[in-house]
């Protein structure tokens, strides 16, 4: 009964941040004798100290799993770890409170002077992004449970074509700027909202969502991480610290004989094959010009179709929609009300206040917007670049803003590897033989 209390008060938090429990009683009492509204309560919090009992134990996770994945380079041991993740953070905790979904609880806390942002949401946003900065995308290899989900199920992993997978990357952006969009102008958490993996994590929820999270899942059977490569918005913010890791995956420091099976063994395309300078530099160059020339050309075009695009967008907003629909009411009192326009009657609001607070929530959606659409222009532009830049390579490496720490380069590697790791822990490589797993990714 009290993991269900605090369960309650996890998922009310968001509710509550928004003011929207104020608006749970939107629709009016059934015309029942002698009905009442019940009260409303909230849920009570669980015991303080149990809070910091999940940001403790997700620190321990990502030390643990750093160590896992760069000293000891055991694919089997970072399973262990990833089966923990998805039974504790995932089943038992419910996918609550997650780092993801923070991203939203962190916006609206700078954003918003009335919402006081709770310290273990803060360090499950901050942890493994400072874990990213010192070892790479280690929360994804092992801690996260959405990741470890998806690389448990996966069989074998097929190869995204390169122009798909192009345009799919970009999406996590995005996502990420739509997600803070949203949360500043108090919307809507849509990462909550939309996660795939709550419903299965607490065995019901919305029909659709839990159609989309078996999907997810049945793809991850046979594409590497879908969700985590082209939809986790907190994906992104790990690939910008993961680059400048002071540890990173390394395959094989100690000379690469390009046999090619680690880039065949990454389900997620991570391993980059050695890279030469182009023949026709001159031509790399013009390229890269003409691409610079025509970022900013994008970029405002964006904004421009955002600002266009913007009263459609904001119509989204509850309060919005409310005052467009207290607006048709006066326009047409003949009509019979809605339940919407009712349940503000009965409130004994007027509609002016409808439209004043739906004007404000507008002039927020009109400087968004267009800041989306050149969010999104900036992001296209930079991923247009980062292709036509050729970074020379003489060996097969690992991508550190992609690599997810998987572990599962190292058993298919032949070269022995003998000077790499954490320089404070002991180096003590796995079996090539018991943890070697076969060519293409299997789980």
């Amino acid at each position: 009964m009290k993991l269900r209390t605090a369960i309650g008060f996890v998922l009310a938090a968001p509710m509550l941040a928004f003011g929207q429990t104020a608006d749970q009683h939107s629709q009016p009492p059934p015309q029942f004798t002698d009905y009442r509204i019940p009260l409303e309560r909230a849920a009570l919090p669980r015991e303080s100290a149990f809070q910091y009992v999940d940001l403790a134990l997700l620190a321990l996770m990502l030390l643990l799993t750093a160590w896992i994945v760069l000293t000891r380079r055991s694919r089997k041991e970072l399973r262990i770890v990833s089966i923990f993740a998805v039974a504790y953070f995932g089943f038992y905790r419910l996918g609550c409170v997650c780092a993801i979904g923070s991203i939203q609880n962190v916006t609206f806390g700078l954003t918003h002077s009335s919402y006081r942002l709770p310290l273990t949401v803060a360090g499950f946003f901050v942890l493994p992004l400072l874990a990213a900065l010192f070892f790479g995308r280690v929360f994804c290899g092992g801690v996260c449970p959405m990741g470890a989900m998806q690389d448990l199920v996966l069989i074998r992993s097929m190869k995204v074509p390169a122009g798909l997978k192009a345009i799919l990357e970009t999406v996590p952006y995005i996502y990420l700027g739509a997600a803070i969009l949203f949360a500043t102008t108090g919307t809507a958490f849509v990462i909550c909202e939309y996660d795939p993996f709550v419903g299965m994590f607490r065995l019901h929820g919305h029909f659709w969502m839990i159609v989309f999270g078996g999907v997810v899942v049945a793809l991850s059977m046979v594409i590497g991480r879908p969700y985590c490569r082209f939809l986790c918005p907190y994906s992104v913010l790990l690939k910008w610290c993961s680059h400048f890791a002071r540890h990173s995956v390394s395959v094989t420091p100690d000379g690469c004989i390009q046999c090619h099976l680690c880039a065949n063994a990454c389900p997620f395309d991570s391993i980059e094959a050695p890279q030469v300078v182009p023949a026709n530099r001159q031509q790399s160059r013009r390229q890269v010009a003409n691409m610079l020339a025509f970022a900013p050309v994008l970029t405002l075009a964006l904004a421009a179709i955002g600002w266009r695009m913007s009263p459609v967008v904001a119509s989204w907003d509850l309060r919005v929609h409310r005052a467009r629909v207290l607006h048709q009411a006066q326009l047409n009192p003949s009509a019979p009300k809605t339940a919407l326009a009712e349940a503000w009657d009965r409130h004994r609001h007027t509609a002016q206040e409808a439209y004043q607070e739906a004007a404000a929530v507008e002039k927020e959606f009109e400087v968004g917007v267009p800041l989306l659409g050149a969010w999104i222009g900036i992001v296209i532009s930079l991923k247009s670049l980062s292709y036509l830049r050729r970074k020379v390579s003489t060996d097969y490496v690992a991508n550190a803003g992609s690599c997810v720490s998987c572990a599962r380069c190292y058993s298919v590697c032949p070269v022995p590897f003998r000077t790499y790791g954490l320089p404070s822990l002991p180096i003590i490589p796995s079996s090539p033989v018991e943890d070697r797993e076969p060519v293409g990714g299997a789980a």
